[in-house]
């Protein structure tokens, strides 16, 4: 794999994480937007998900009702009453519907180990589903960035990063997460969104990051 064919492939894959993260956030209409986008990337590095992602938009061409898409927005995973799908990863790897903790703050620490803070304008959790899927954007961002500019070692630090995160945060529990999503949601939207989220972060564990690495060693070597 050429070095520039491997960028766009790791670019593609960063931006998937990216666009995941913002279906997680409050709907707009920008949100729904960019599921072209997403699936236009997931179509080169992930093609087992653009069934799902054909679903996502098959609903845009018949027109975004945006206004029942808030409202399940709020069933599952804001309130005011028992979530249906908690967003929050210490829920699912600790027990008893707990937020806040002690995983809460091994996220938090693996943000400042690789260089990243909550921004001030996220009032949620640090290991709300839309953070942990925005660093893990971070990280590939990083081994891009790394890679462009010849520093293999760094780039690999960064994948292993991107493992690790992966390992022992996100690819843990997204799956029961992503469950409680697709059997709780009332639009077609949030109920693809859940499939194809669970889908990527899996192939990532069992697949495509060992691509990268094994590109990355190529270039070590």
């Amino acid at each position: 794999m050429e070095t520039e064919v491997f960028l766009a492939y790791e670019t593609a894959r960063g931006n998937v994480f990216r666009l995941l993260s913002e279906c997680y956030l409050m709907p707009s209409q920008q949100m729904l937007g960019n599921i072209h986008e997403l699936a236009e990337m997931l179509k080169s590095v992930c093609p087992e998900v653009v069934p799902h992602i054909g679903q996502l938009k098959s609903v845009s061409r018949h027109g975004w009702d945006i206004e029942k898409i808030n409202v399940d927005y709020a069933r599952l995973f804001v309130g005011p009453y028992t979530l249906l799908a908690p967003p929050y990863g210490s829920v699912y790897l600790e027990g008893q519907r707990r937020v806040m903790g002690d995983t809460t703050l091994d996220v938090m620490q693996g943000y400042m180990e690789a260089g990243l803070s909550v921004s001030e304008d996220f009032r949620d959790a640090p290991d709300h589903i839309s953070a942990e899927l925005e660093f893990m954007y971070y990280l590939v961002h990083k081994e891009i960035e790394a890679v462009a500019g010849g520093a293999y070692m760094i780039a690999a630090d960064y994948l292993e990063k991107q493992k690790c995160f992966l390992e022992n945060h996100l690819g843990v529990w997204i799956s029961r997460f992503s469950t409680r999503v697709m059997e709780n949601a009332h639009t077609e939207f949030y109920r693809a969104l859940g499939t194809v989220t669970a889908q990527f972060v899996r192939a990532n564990q069992e697949e495509m990051l060992r691509i990268s690495l094994r590109r990355i060693d190529e270039l070590i070597s």
